[in-house]
């Protein structure tokens, strides 16, 4: 499983739009990300690991930025976990992310809705 760390580091490499619908599953289009496209082969930076990144396709909607990233695991239909965000624009999401051999490939899936109070 990815190291939640590395998983926050690369999901935040992207930061892209989304098409939202109130609670709904949304399929992304994904594209994979260098961590340094003037070195590709570069995978470290400090002690940390590069283990892939994916730029998400835009959609209907703008989102901005994402903070607050939480990594949960067995949250997911697909057996590993998934990372917990808010928009800047008020919204939670949870992103499902793909890996193999430990190397993030794709996103499964993303769902959002509107923040309704503390809990979400």
């Amino acid at each position: 499983m990815l190291c939640r760390p590395l998983l926050a580091l690369a999901c935040l490499l992207f930061s892209s739009s989304i098409a939202a619908q109130n609670d709904s599953e949304i399929l992304p289009q994904t594209l994979p990300v260098e961590l340094n496209t003037s070195d590709p082969a570069q995978k470290e930076v400090g002690e940390l690991i590069f283990r892939g990144g994916v730029r998400i396709e835009p959609g209907e909607e703008n989102i901005g930025g994402i903070s607050g990233l939480e990594w949960v695991d067995n949250e997911d239909d697909y057996g590993g976990g998934a990372l917990w965000a808010v928009s800047d624009d008020g919204r939670w999401l949870k992103i499902v992310p793909d890996e193999t051999r430990g190397q993030l490939t794709d996103i499964y899936s993303i769902q959002m809705d509107r923040l309704h109070g503390l809990d979400g």
